[in-house]
């Protein structure tokens, strides 16, 4: 993989790189066109392809040779100990640790998950089959049936490691996340308890930041993806504060420790 082309618009700064990383044209002309196109209210594919018309860029990189830097906002009462140790890992893996900080709190509030059953366990008691299917779907939210079956869509289908190629600092994500695992939000609902208001309350939120490559995520870009990605990197090189992109994993894949950049306590302004 070549290094060269880490493509990383985590902040204005470093879209300004990877605009440079992508195409080879210096990121300081970059910051002109991306200054002039915010001043001037100019459509940012236009924009784009104005300047590639004018230096004569030519957009030949390979997708399959870029690695992303992508950040995670997470939660943590011992400073991320365990994906320092470990990584990033999916939901499945994290509950299978036993160590891991999700485990032994979920330990500790008496919930036992049978994933190769399908079966949840609240005080010994059976509260369940958390089958991730049409027939245990319920289109009424507020039932045990579409508690169960919530509960199973995040072990069985919602469970990747996800994060953003770029979230806003200001307003937190709406899944809750820097708050507390949205899984315990599921749960909470499932057994009448709020385990989420205890995870909250004495846990801190973190943003991890990690590379992996373009090839191991999720693509649902629309059209061509070199143009996409410029355009993304572009945007988010006009202005200091940068828009929240979502992005996911490909089911599997795990975050190795040594792929982990660097993690950061952070609060929401």
């Amino acid at each position: 993989m070549n290094e060269k082309l880490v493509y990383n618009i985590t902040d204005k700064y470093n879209s300004l790189q990877t605009l440079e990383n992508l195409t080879g044209f210096k990121k300081e002309y970059w910051e002109h066109y991306t200054f002039e196109a915010k001043v001037m209210g100019k459509d940012i594919d236009k924009a784009i392809d104005d300047v590639i018309k004018r230096f004569n860029l030519h957009i030949d990189f390979n997708p399959d040779d870029i690695v992303c830097v992508l950040q995670q906002i997470t939660t943590s009462a011992n400073n991320c100990q365990n994906i320092m140790e470990k990584g990033l890992t999916d939901l499945v893996t994290t509950y299978c640790d036993r160590n891991s900080e999700l485990r032994k709190f979920l330990d500790e509030q008496n919930i036992y998950i049978d994933l190769k059953n399908e079966q949840l366990f609240y005080d010994n008691k059976h509260i369940g089959s958390i089958q991730y299917s049409y027939e245990n779907y319920s289109s009424d939210h507020h039932c045990k049936k579409h508690y169960l079956w919530s509960v199973g869509r995040k072990f069985y289908y919602d469970f990747c490691v996800c994060g953003f190629y770029s979230f806003d600092h200001k307003h937190p994500y709406g899944g809750g996340v820097h708050e507390r695992p949205e899984i315990l939000f599921n749960i909470s609902q499932l057994i009448g308890k709020h385990i989420d208001y205890i995870w909250r309350d004495t846990h801190d939120c973190y943003v991890v930041t990690f590379k992996v490559p373009f090839n191991n995520v999720h693509n649902d870009f629309e059209g061509n993806i070199q143009t996409t990605l410029l355009y993304f990197a572009f945007k988010n090189a006009m202005y200091d504060e940068t828009d929240e992109n979502i992005v996911l994993v490909k089911n599997g894949i795990q975050i190795p420790d040594k792929d982990i950049l660097k993690i950061e306590r952070f609060d929401f302004e």
